[in-house]
């Protein structure tokens, strides 16, 4: 299961070079929180998610529709 993450991961820094790529990888691991949550593995999936995201998916997961517009449109 930790394949997603680490895909996410990945796909993240490829699209998103320096800072962005934090936020991309937040936008992503927000998606894979949201449908961890919806199968009702967040128990397993929230340790990791919290330990790696540094706490910052726990605030976010709660609104993951704003996240997506921000990464993308990061005139650098």
């Amino acid at each position: 299961s930790s394949m997603p993450f680490g895909g996410t991961l990945a796909a993240g820094m490829i699209i998103a070079p320096g800072f962005r790529a934090e936020l991309g990888v937040m936008y992503l691991r927000n998606i894979r929180a949201d449908v961890e949550i919806g199968k009702g593995k967040v128990d397993s999936r929230g340790d990791v998610n919290a330990n790696s995201g540094c706490g910052i998916d726990a605030p976010i997961r709660k609104r993951p529709k704003l996240t997506p517009p921000q990464p993308t449109r990061m005139p650098t």
